[in-house]
């Protein structure tokens, strides 16, 4: 449009320089002067319509310029926005991670100091255990030492009685200890399902 406002006025100075020229008819000059200053008005007109335009076009192209401008600002702000939403996520996380660190740190200690006084029990019991178990059974009227015939008489009828009752509390106890390991290990598992829940 520019190129054409040029061309524009061009023209239009071409014909009031060769209007205006020495040379130029004048019989022509009288009779036709109004329809030449008509045809310079249009093109003045032309030219002022097209310089309009060309204003309109500029501040479109303004226009177009800032919104992509602001469009582009809007994507950087989203895409800062997302790093920081990541970034406090991480963050949230590995906060996470090292509370549980701690708490399977605090349990691997405690279970350390159970196991040494366990360890320490267990020795006692055992070192104790055949003493215990002979000074039971030879408390018992099982064996009798007061018979002058024979120093070590026993009387069956009361080991069997004993046979009868001590095997079944044994097979009594065992299957309670394996009941109790069997819940503790389900319910190990379970808190161990919950934690990961949470880490998750």
């Amino acid at each position: 449009m520019v190129l054409n406002i040029g061309v524009l006025a061009d023209v239009r100075e071409f014909y009031e320089d060769l209007f205006e020229a020495a040379e130029f008819p004048p019989g022509i000059k009288k009779y036709h002067a109004t329809e030449l200053q008509t045809f310079l008005r249009r093109i003045r007109c032309s030219e002022k319509k097209l310089s309009t335009q060309c204003t309109r076009v500029d501040a479109l192209i303004h226009i177009t310029n800032d919104g992509k401008n602001l469009y582009n600002s809007i994507q950087q702000r989203q895409s800062a926005e997302t790093s920081t939403l990541f970034a406090m996520d991480a963050l949230g996380t590995s906060i996470r991670m090292e509370s549980s660190t701690k708490r399977m740190e605090d349990i691997a200690q405690s279970t350390e100091r159970d196991t040494a006084s366990m360890h320490v029990i267990t020795f006692f019991a055992l070192v104790f255990l055949p003493g215990t178990f002979l000074g039971s059974f030879f408390s018992t009227p099982i064996f009798d030492t007061t018979s002058k015939e024979s120093p070590w008489e026993m009387n069956w009828g009361l080991f069997w009685l004993f046979l009868k009752i001590c095997f079944p509390m044994m097979v009594i106890t065992i299957l309670l200890w394996g009941m109790y390991v069997y819940v503790a290990k389900i319910r190990r598992l379970q808190r161990q399902r919950a934690r990961v829940a949470q880490l998750c």
